[in-house]
């Protein structure tokens, strides 16, 4: 199947990607504002392990596990862990898709985009 018969199949739709986008923007918006604000608070201050973008040592880690406590502990496996399983492969497929819209004819330009800057693209966020 050629990108234009994709495009002409409808898929993906734009509303497919749009609601897509808007998902991984709620999930992460869910966990940002609630579990991991709630296990900051729990932790006195002490950022938990996803919102730590250059990593932590063992004894950072070891010092926000010991600041959440066995009960901060249980709320990190249930529900930050389990919200946190469904976010990297939504954000990538959104991502992914988004990319691949508006690579597609027609979107930004009227002729298609070559197939391997699609692919690069699309495999960026994955």
């Amino acid at each position: 199947m050629s990108r234009t018969d994709t495009r002409q199949s409808g898929f993906p739709s734009g509303f497919l990607v749009a609601a897509l986008l808007v998902a991984s923007g709620l999930l992460w918006a869910v966990m940002f504002f609630g579990s991991l604000a709630h296990l900051a608070r729990v932790a006195g201050g002490v950022p938990p392990f996803d919102i730590r973008p250059s990593g932590y040592s063992y004894a950072e880690a070891h010092a926000f596990l010991s600041a959440i406590g066995e009960q901060g502990r249980s709320y990190y496996a249930s529900p930050e862990l389990i919200l946190d399983s469904f976010y990297p492969p939504l954000y990538a497929v959104s991502r992914g898709l988004a990319l691949w819209w508006l690579t597609m004819p027609g979107q930004i330009r009227k002729t298609p985009v070559p197939l391997k800057v699609c692919w690069a693209l699309v495999a960026i966020p994955i």
